[in-house]
């Protein structure tokens, strides 16, 4: 941690915070070509930090050809031979035939029931060494001691600064089956494994088996299951737990391996990890293995995670969104707290890969606006990006370049300031909330994806994303409002701390099944439990709601979105209301006059509650304005901000006022422009529609 900002230091020196990654695909004409024109090309702008990915032979058990490592190695030190790499480990290396061959009762295996396997789809994760065989403690960390060993012995050691591990699907050290029939981990060795890990953690010899996909559909209350495999109908919550704590574990195994090759040497080591909210939008989240972030935040966990930033908000064009860039989890900002660095991956293709990416800009222009934006996110949040060249030759443009350098120059610039996180706004998500509900990918989009990217994207100012373990590693108490969009299950321990949150004028804000599960009581799930979190009485009926509620057309609390409906459209088998005299209810279920949508007023706190998905960015920004956060902008624009710098990403072109946290000169970096050359508390000029600005912010 420097000056607020996870910081790279090379040699004691601070580093810039961008880097980059040529193509990893496994044609090495390719690889080759972008890396003769592109390394070079970046290392002219300043960029001298690359992560290679590089691929190598596997033929049998602790026989190992390195060759092709080498040789990618040495062609990009052949373009800048001061160039400090991070070897980025193939997953396709790491999944050896010779392997699976030998051990099929051990292959990751997808079906629907037991026994009935189901053909893979398209872009499926391949067969892989289960979770639950032993292949990473027999094979796997012996390959990655062999390869560090062997880094130790070239004469391009003195280049090699880390190492970023892969595994499974895309290297990314996740689970997918593009099938919403196919489950995993169906395989012999995996059941074997889970059932002895139930017998010895409850000490029953009753038989357990790995939940299929008939048992994932039906919970013990309505959509929720219990924790506890003895009580539950199927031991689905365990079964997550499991196989995400598994991932988290092999990861571990790997990263502390690399760590004790390469003795006093001081290296940085990372992993792809922590999806839990990109993931939401795909049946297999729950089961992913990316949702025990929280092991690889602690002390003996790696130096860095990393991820792509969030694909279903590139389209900044997208109505509810608007292009708000982000991680794919909450890895941004708990890396932040634990001390550890989180990279964001900038793989948005240009405009002539059309048919490539997810969605891009239509021209170069707004091309460069868009990597602005990313850019100004890593640099605003205190962490790190690379760009990534993924089917290589995408940055040759000449805009690309020019915005690559002006980057760069402010990335140089940023490392002597203060960037510190300054948000009054938490917003506390809990990455194992879909292990308690049955498998729903719409109510799970809406849930787990919806109810941060829809309803945080444009409030005028900026916010922090906690994981639920965050809130007792961090001062909670200097912010204003804390949101728990995804907090059903919560013990004694973390009930205590929301309740010290019971205070100083504060706004908290509760949905749906906030607080249902309380696994430290007999009765795990009981509507009570929600009262005693919110201080609110929900109802928990099976009545049949449809999951959208119509908001007042009256209250200050609404005021724009008055008289209009939000929420999800599902019809779930248990739904909630609020029954309380004490509290004014702000929207309500459709011909029914129940409030799904209320507040109520305590001595020196105010509650929220929220019985839907979905909350509408309007009315989250009256809740944070309510409860004295301060704002940027009152457009509904994108906002980024720390101590030094402020970043907004325009959606409506029209004259700007930006309102500052004190009295600061104000410089665009971008245009290399003052802005307000003498000490000003807001500023007001003529925006882009759809441009990044980028001020800093400096004291007098």
């Amino acid at each position: 941690m420097h000056k607020g900002a996870m910081t790279l230091f090379l040699d004691g020196k601070a580093q810039p915070f961008t880097t980059y990654k040529p193509t990893e695909q496994p044609d090495d004409s390719l690889f080759e070509q972008t890396v003769l024109k592109s390394v070079d090309d970046l290392s002219k702008r300043g960029v001298d930090v690359f992560f290679v990915p590089i691929f190598f032979e596997w033929p049998e058990e602790n026989k190992y050809d390195f060759s092709k490592m080498d040789w990618r190695i040495k062609t990009v030190l052949k373009v800048n031979p001061q160039a400090k790499i991070i070897i980025r480990i193939q997953a396709e290396s790491m999944n050896p035939e010779w392997w699976l061959k030998a051990n099929p009762e051990g292959v990751s295996k997808y079906g629907l029931v037991r026994g009935h396997e189901i053909d893979p789809a398209k872009h499926a994760t391949p067969p892989s060494p289960s979770l639950g065989s032993d292949f990473w403690e027999t094979a796997g960390c012996d390959a990655i001691n062999a390869l560090a060993q062997h880094v130790l012995e070239q004469d391009y050691a003195h280049n090699i600064i880390g190492y970023l591990p892969t595994a499974y699907n895309s290297n990314e050290w996740f689970f997918r089956s593009y099938s919403d029939l196919r489950v995993s981990d169906l395989c012999p060795v995996m059941q074997k494994a889970f059932n002895e890990y139930l017998q010895n953690k409850y000490n029953t010899d009753k038989v357990f088996n790995v939940p299929d996909r008939l048992d994932r559909e039906s919970g013990d209350l309505g959509y929720f299951y219990k924790p506890n495999p003895l009580k539950s109908v199927s031991p689905v919550v365990e079964y997550y737990n499991f196989v995400n704590t598994l991932c988290a574990q092999k990861i571990l195994k790997v990263t502390n391996n690399l760590r004790k090759a390469h003795g006093e040497q001081k290296i940085v080591v990372g992993t792809f990890y922590g999806y839990s909210q990109g993931l939401a939008n795909f049946y297999w989240l729950a089961e992913s293995g990316h949702l025990a972030l929280n092991l690889l935040m602690e002390k003996d966990g790696p130096d860095f995670t990393c991820s792509p930033l969030e694909y279903f908000s590139r389209n900044f064009r997208e109505d509810y969104s608007g292009g708000f860039c982000w991680s794919q989890s909450c890895a941004v900002d708990s890396g932040l707290i634990a001390g550890k660095a989180y990279f964001a991956e900038d793989d948005f293709a240009p405009p002539s890969e059309i048919d490539i990416n997810w969605s891009q800009a239509g021209d170069y222009e707004e091309d460069a606006a868009l990597m602005k934006r990313n850019f100004a996110f890593s640099l605003c949040k205190g962490q790190l990006m690379w760009w990534y060249d993924l089917n290589g030759h995408w940055f040759e443009n000449p805009k690309r370049l020019d915005t690559i350098e002006k980057c760069v120059q402010i990335a140089k610039d940023s490392v002597d300031e203060d960037r510190g996180q300054i948000s009054d706004v938490a917003v506390v998500m809990d990455e194992r909330a879909s292990w308690y509900v049955s498998l729903d990918k719409q109510y799970q989009r809406s849930t787990f994806w919806e109810n941060f990217y829809y309803s945080f994207s444009k409030i005028g100012t900026t916010v922090d994303l906690l994981l639920l373990d965050d809130i007792e590693k961090t001062d909670m108490t200097k912010y204003k409002a804390v949101f728990f969009p995804t907090c059903f299950c919560m013990d004694n321990k973390y009930r205590n701390i929301v309740d010290s949150l019971k205070s100083n004028g504060r706004s908290l804000v509760f949905y749906q099944a906030s607080g249902l599960l309380n696994p430290d009581k007999e009765d795990v799930l009981k509507q009570d439990n929600i009262k005693e979190l919110t201080g609110i009485d929900v109802i928990c009926t099976d009545m049949i709601f449809q999951s959208r509620i119509d908001a007042d057309d009256s209250h200050p609390l609404v005021e724009g979105f008055e008289d209009r409906c939000f929420g999800a459209h599902l019809e779930k088998e248990i739904n909630f209301y609020v029954k309380d005299d004490d509290a004014q209810g702000l929207a309500f279920y459709s011909g029914r006059g129940l409030a799904g949508y209320a507040v109520k007023e305590f001595d020196n706190w105010k509650s929220y509650y929220c019985a839907v998905p979905g909350l509408p960015f309007q009315l989250v920004k009256n809740i944070i304005k309510d409860a004295g956060v301060h704002i940027y902008c009152e457009d509904d624009d994108v906002i980024y901000a720390n101590k030094s710098y402020l970043g907004i990403f325009v959606l409506e072109g029209k004259t700007k006022k930006l309102n500052l946290p004190g009295k600061y000169r104000v410089k665009e970096v971008f245009e290399d422009v003052y802005y307000a050359d003498e000490p000003v508390s807001e500023i007001s000029f003529d925006a882009e529609k759809h441009n990044t600005y980028l001020f800093k912010l400096e004291k007098p």
